[in-house]
């Protein structure tokens, strides 16, 4: 189902011996060519939610939303001519990857839930979920 990339480096003597006789902005573009292979592929991985090896993710304990959901539309390429990085568009989607990814607790406080669920109205009657019915 998925075409594996070897982004390894590992190349044969020679072949790098003609990547360093390219010239800076040949490097760059390819350098660039190979960041846009390795977001396309890494876009459809966090699509499918597979790892690296094509195998599914574990799924969310709690919840049904997919994992990193959304993330894959904010990843961003950069290169030069000494390489290429793909990574998110700005810190604060970043952060949010690495918490989805490595399940970082989140911690809630009496302020953060108000602005969140507003301010609960304890005059009103109680929700038909929460009286046993």
């Amino acid at each position: 189902m998925f075409t594996r990339v070897d982004i390894s480096g590992h190349l044969t003597l020679s072949r790098q011996f003609q990547v360093l006789k390219m010239k800076p902005a040949e490097r760059r573009r390819m350098a660039g060519i190979m960041a846009r292979k390795v977001r396309t592929f890494s876009r459809k991985r966090l699509r499918a939610q597979r790892d690296l090896q094509g195998q599914p993710w574990e799924k969310r304990k709690v919840g049904r939303q997919k994992m990193l959901r959304g993330m894959s539309k904010r990843m961003r390429t950069r290169s030069d001519s000494r390489g290429a990085e793909v990574g998110f568009s700005d810190a604060v989607t970043a952060k949010i990857g690495y918490a989805h990814q490595h399940g970082v607790p989140e911690q809630w406080s009496a302020g953060k839930a108000e602005k969140v669920y507003g301010k609960p109205d304890y005059s009103a009657p109680a929700p038909a979920a929460r009286r046993g019915h």
